[in-house]
């Protein structure tokens, strides 16, 4: 049987977008797992599979539909919620996000620690510009 094709990839969009984007919906209602099931119809367990941060389960069209139906949305939402995602260019952000959420509160003081490390060499690279542009006059 050939595989169904997801319509994120067919539109060019992360396919871990619509799962995120979904998961954020759910989070607005305080949904849990077990009530995505039962408003969706999806079994638990593949409900479990689709958001389960360890597993890179990419729901189904069916899966899709049946969340979109069940949060009240329909899949041309979802798409567009992803494209606006893409079209600001913060693509990875959501992604990033989601991962960061999950850290320890140790994990989170290094990323934290890196970002200001690197925002210190751009900004001592912009005055380093900032410096040689005024050199050469």
């Amino acid at each position: 049987m050939p595989k169904k094709s997801n319509p994120a990839l067919s539109l060019g969009i992360n396919p871990m977008l619509f799962k995120i984007i979904i998961k954020e919906e759910m989070k607005k209602r305080n949904w849990t797992n077990y009530r995505m099931s039962k408003e969706s119809g999806v079994p638990q367990s593949t409900v479990s599979d689709h958001f389960n941060e360890e597993k890179d389960v990419i729901p189904s069209n069916d899966s899709i539909s049946k969340y979109c139906k069940a949060l009240g949305m329909t899949a041309p939402d979802l798409v567009i919620k992803a494209q606006s995602y893409r079209s600001r260019d913060k693509e990875t952000l959501p992604l990033l996000w989601e991962k960061i959420e999950k850290m320890s509160n140790q994990g989170r003081m290094k990323v934290n620690e890196f970002c200001d490390r690197i925002l210190i060499l751009e900004e001592r690279q912009r005055a380093k510009g900032i410096y040689d542009e005024e050199d050469d006059e």
